[in-house]
């Protein structure tokens, strides 16, 4: 059993948004993905390890699959419904940056201490 999750060794949590309709146009041309699945979830992972004095220019990413049908007509069914089967098709597969923000027609990552920040409102001065 797995849980969705962002995992890494630091104290930086945090929130993204991204546009999903390219995501999903795109994410269907670079992997199988079934007429009858949906895209539920999509997870990234990169480690900044230096091969050869060269930074590492891949991410790796996880898409999550669920299976539509007769009683989960669309993704919100399955996610209403997910702790009946917990299943998901999972895919794994290594891209380049290019090629996973190019997934995106707008993409915002929001970071803080242990998520600190996470739904305040605040005034910026600027200094």
């Amino acid at each position: 059993m797995e849980k969705f999750n962002p995992n890494t060794q630091g104290i930086l949590r945090g929130l993204s948004s991204a546009d999903g309709y390219s995501l999903n146009n795109t994410l269907r041309k670079i992997i199988d993905i079934e007429e009858t699945e949906c895209i539920l979830g999509i997870q990234v992972y990169f480690h900044n390890r230096l091969k050869e004095n060269k930074k590492e220019e891949h991410l790796q990413i996880r898409v999550l699959l669920g299976q539509l049908n007769d009683e989960y007509k669309n993704y919100e069914d399955i996610i209403n419904n997910i702790s009946e089967t917990n299943i998901v098709r999972c895919v794994d597969r290594i891209i380049t940056f290019t090629e996973y923000f190019n997934l995106f027609d707008s993409f915002s990552l929001t970071l803080s201490n242990e998520g600190c920040m996470n739904g305040l409102e605040y005034d910026c001065i600027d200094k």
